[in-house]
């Protein structure tokens, strides 16, 4: 294939999510990578993903999920369609929880309003959600109304992204949440996925 897009990407995790579009041609999105970002490696990992000579990183692990899901999606052109909408709750573990509300548009693109719930007894600091999206699909994110999420908060920091397909195909987003529990110092980071089963099939 040809060079990566070029991706608004995030620190440290963003090669990350390149393996995670399967040989590269999808987006991603993102907040601010957390304070605690690691120290320069030798190999910057967004050469690869945003250069203009360097083709974009071989899939590993993870990787190639969202490619090898769609490489043979049936290409047919956008047309004018019915507004269709649904919510999902896109990762829910250890009481921190980001549900996405899909709202599609006639023209066919798909706005994303994705607010964030903390139920534990600890604010959540330096919070960051990292979204990568199929080939095919151009993703733009608008940055979170906080990096803070106050205990036991539902909804407090909200944060909204498009998709818009070339071609229509199955929506699909993988994502990346992380996070620094305030009262403990401890560093997460967690992966999930909202697939098209989870979606109805008008969006």
């Amino acid at each position: 294939g040809g060079p990566a897009a070029p991706a608004a990407a995030i620190g440290g995790g963003a090669d990350l999510l390149g393996d995670l579009l399967g040989g590269g041609g999808g987006d991603i999105g993102g907040m601010t990578a957390p304070a605690s970002a690691p120290a320069a490696a030798p190999v910057d990992p967004l050469a690869a993903l945003m250069g203009d000579s360097a083709p974009p990183p071989t899939a590993t692990g993870l990787g190639g999920l969202l490619g090898s899901e769609f490489s043979a999606a049936p290409q047919m052109p956008v047309a004018m369609q019915p507004a269709a909408s649904a919510m999902v709750k896109a990762f829910d573990k250890d009481g921190v929880s980001v549900t996405m509300n899909f709202s599609k548009a006639a023209d066919g693109s798909v706005t994303v309003a994705a607010s964030f719930g903390n139920a534990t007894p600890s604010d959540l600091n330096s919070f960051a959600l990292q979204v990568a999206v199929p080939k095919g699909i151009t993703l733009e994110m608008r940055p979170a109304s906080s990096s803070s999420i106050p205990a036991g908060s539902s909804g407090a920091v909200t944060q909204t992204m498009r998709l818009q397909r070339e071609v229509m195909r199955p929506l699909a987003l993988r994502i990346r949440v992380s996070y620094t529990v305030a009262s403990t110092g401890a560093a997460v980071q967690e992966m999930s996925q909202v697939d098209a089963s989870m979606l109805p099939a008008g969006l």
